[in-house]
């Protein structure tokens, strides 16, 4: 996807053109782009205490058992 970074330098360049003649594509790719954007801001990387890890982990390994 173009958003996140996997796409070829083609698709780029389709998108981009297709979303400069294109007002409803256009304005759907802003909008994912904005909620992208507002998702990596608000999580960051946070930094997780080392006890709730190593919990959710070992809740984690009985589940797989």
């Amino acid at each position: 996807m173009v958003i996140d970074g996997e796409a070829t330098e083609d698709q780029i360049k389709y998108l981009n053109e297709h979303i400069d003649e294109c007002a409803p594509c256009y304005n759907h790719y802003k909008i994912d782009k904005s909620v992208k954007e507002v998702i990596k801001h608000k999580l960051g990387n946070k930094t997780v205490p080392p006890a709730l890890l190593d919990n959710i982990k070992s809740k984690l390994g009985q589940q797989v058992k």
